[in-house]
């Protein structure tokens, strides 16, 4: 036999198949991406463009209801915080500047979303002589604005319910009062 009349075959190649445990794997992996990503999606802040402030329950740090009605025709600027917080500590004087400096239009309300720290918040608050109102968060804004995973976050709201500006993180001084400005005109 001549060397040209010499054929090499390759060798069969069976198809290489996953094995069903293994396509189970790759389901169950993106099952779970899926849901983790409509969770994240519906839990994490949202950040609305509108907020109606009377439909957020909003109650001091002992469950009393705030009026809804000392809200009309305001600015608000609804910030949640913890007393634990140092940027948010840092914040304070400054938020209470602001409802200082605008009594009449303008309405600060701190958020403590903690239950364990309501009475630290309380104490927190006397000590710096807070005059502004720190409430507990409640079902309602949850439902509106998702859950809250930074502190500080800051929503500044115009009297019509538009949300003007949404802050995450320690906001300066001047551009807090730049976004004040902002939400009462608008």
């Amino acid at each position: 036999m001549e060397q040209d009349d010499l054929q090499y075959e390759q060798p069969y190649r069976a198809p290489v198949r996953r094995s069903q445990g293994s396509s189970l794997r790759i389901s169950a992996v993106l099952f779970l991406l899926a849901i983790s990503f409509l969770y994240i999606r519906s839990n994490v802040s949202r950040n609305p463009k509108r907020l109606n402030i009377d439909a957020l329950d909003i109650r001091t740090l002992g469950g009393n209801p705030i009026n809804p009605r000392k809200f009309l025709g305001k600015a608000v600027v609804l910030n949640f915080w913890a007393p634990w917080c140092g940027p948010c500590q840092t914040e304070t004087p400054w938020l209470q500047q602001l409802q200082a400096t605008h009594p009449d239009d303008l309405i600060v309300i701190g958020v403590d979303q903690d239950p364990n720290t309501y009475a630290e918040a309380a104490l927190f608050a006397a000590s710096h002589r807070v005059t502004y109102p720190i409430v507990q968060t409640s079902g309602a804004m949850i439902n509106a604005i998702g859950a809250v995973e930074s502190l500080p976050t800051t929503f500044y709201i115009a009297p019509s319910g538009e949300v003007v500006h949404t802050a995450i993180g320690a906001t300066s001084e001047a551009r807090m009062e730049d976004y004040v400005s902002d939400a009462l005109h608008r």
